[in-house]
């Protein structure tokens, strides 16, 4: 009789444990530990790329669902050949009472390699041009497509009256979630 109460007790143990909801990790840490793993490989002797992935998110019966991933600029994809696990990531804490959201996902890699620099200033930190700098803030945020490596040269306010002229007005004004731009910091460009 005991033996028989003991494995009752037992499976009893192994049903509350086995039955119990997983804990979810937030969505942000999640993001964030996906990014923080990634590799860039760059080979600029200094490098500052800003991009942006955007996820459409959908809400259906209490579930929700990725439906579709796209960057700003390509060379995301080729930077972060994961990106395909956001669509594991569980974001139904972002959509509140929401069926459908847009989540943009800032990336700012920057770095420089010491034996390369040729402009620096009085302390030896490596010096950008200023239109670069503003395109890649620009791109931080914007989800309009952008090419790091062939419009990083051009000026900002001519790319946004480009764009402007392709565009609907409705396209300037969009709602979306954006998270906190994801920082990443190159040491040992080559």
């Amino acid at each position: 009789m005991k033996t028989v109460t003991l494995f009752s007790l037992f499976l009893l143990g192994c049903l509350f444990s086995f039955g119990q909801s997983k804990k979810v990790e937030p969505p942000t840490l999640a993001v964030y530990r996906l990014f923080a793993d990634a590799k860039p490989m760059l080979k600029d002797s200094l490098a500052i790329y800003a991009f942006n992935f955007e996820l459409n998110i959908s809400k259906k019966n209490g579930n929700t669902k990725v439906t579709r991933i796209t960057a700003n600029d390509t060379l995301a994809f080729i930077l972060f050949p994961e990106y395909n696990k956001l669509f594991s990531i569980d974001y139904s804490s972002l959509m509140n009472s929401k069926s459908n959201i847009r989540l943009i996902i800032p990336v700012l890699i920057y770095g420089s390699s010491p034996e390369k620099k040729i402009y620096k200033d009085g302390e030896g930190n490596p010096l950008i041009s200023f239109n670069a700098a503003v395109n890649a803030a620009y791109s931080l945020y914007n989800p309009s497509k952008y090419s790091n490596i062939a419009e990083s040269q051009v000026d900002l306010g001519n790319l946004i009256y480009r764009k402007a002229k392709k565009r609907k007005v409705a396209d300037d004004f969009w709602e979306a979630v954006i998270m906190n731009p994801i920082l990443i910091e190159i040491h040992n460009i080559k």
